[in-house]
């Protein structure tokens, strides 16, 4: 709701969430093919964690993430798309070592082949998930974010796609 109620601010803003707990990208194209078509103007994307710890392989990945990108723009009409940077998971404090590590350089790795496609696509835009590491930007799970990480990821995105449009 937080980003929403940024952008209406200096747009009317009409949303749609399709979500689904535990899904990555393959799950959320699979999705998207069961929906009804309907014009978008942009589309937001928050995938990678759960493409992490399934192990799915960069080239795998990003292949994925482009089909993902061409049924948005495709199907929806979707005129530019929003991808939030791949957590840093080598900083979930949940985590222990040596997995804590291992999944890390997994979202590093991602998180680049993310920002490769982005900077190949005047239609896709990366946008790096910019957190301090600071213990108050996670969840008391140790997991995901925490309210404060919601709401600066919320403003980091409504700045970007303000500027934008």
């Amino acid at each position: 709701g937080q980003l929403v109620s940024a952008l209406s601010v200096h747009f009317a803003v009409t949303w749609r969430l399709e979500a689904a707990t535990g899904a990555t990208t393959k799950t959320a194209l699979a999705r998207l093919t069961h929906l009804s078509a309907e014009p978008f103007d942009i589309a937001l994307l928050a995938l990678g964690v759960n493409d992490v710890t399934r192990q799915v392989p960069r080239a795998q990945w990003a292949a994925r993430q482009l089909a993902l990108h061409r049924m948005l723009a495709d199907r929806f009409g979707v005129r530019h798309i929003y991808a939030s940077g791949v957590p840093p998971m080598h900083l979930f404090p949940l985590l222990p070592q040596p997995l804590r590590w291992v999944l890390g350089c997994q979202s590093v790795r991602l998180n680049a082949a993310l920002a490769g496609i982005a900077a190949q696509n005047a239609h896709l835009s990366h946008i790096p998930f910019d957190f301090p590491p600071d213990p108050a930007y996670v969840a008391k799970d140790g997991y995901h974010p925490s309210p404060l990480a919601y709401t600066h990821w919320a403003k980091a995105l409504s700045r970007r796609i303000v500027h934008d449009q």
